[in-house]
């Protein structure tokens, strides 16, 4: 039984169709973001073509296309399967936890150390 969003894929034969597929949305929104990034290197704005934040051009221009906003929408949207109870419980077990336990893994890593180091000491202060 697998768990919900694996996929179990057992041959090369089953992948390779996968590989063909194509996100036709994100394809069409980066040559649009880069033709964005291109421009805004014309005018001098310090953005480099080739390397460029996607994220902070599609922040800035998706209201300007109908394709960029249509993946803004869909990189900002919340699936269903989210559950906010589950979250908010691993929230407050972190913030209870996450202090004390962090504390008893540095003392560990000190107190290992000075293990560590007094065993490497031992042969050369002679002591057996």
């Amino acid at each position: 039984m697998s768990s919900p969003g694996r996929i179990n894929i057992s041959r090369a034969e089953e992948l390779l169709p996968l590989r063909q597929q194509t996100d036709d949305l994100a394809v069409d929104a980066v040559s649009r973001l880069q033709a964005v990034a291109l421009k805004n290197k014309k005018s001098n704005t310090g953005q480099c073509f080739g390397r460029f934040d996607m994220y902070s051009v599609l922040k800035e221009h998706h209201g300007e296309d109908s394709v960029l906003q249509e993946l803004w929408e869909n990189v900002n949207a919340v699936p269903e399967w989210v559950d906010w109870a589950q979250i908010e419980r691993g929230q407050e077990s972190l913030y209870r936890y996450l202090i004390p336990n962090l504390t008893r893994l540095a003392l560990q890593g000190v107190l290992g150390g000075i293990q560590l180091f007094n065993s490497c000491l031992q042969p050369l202060i002679g002591y057996s």
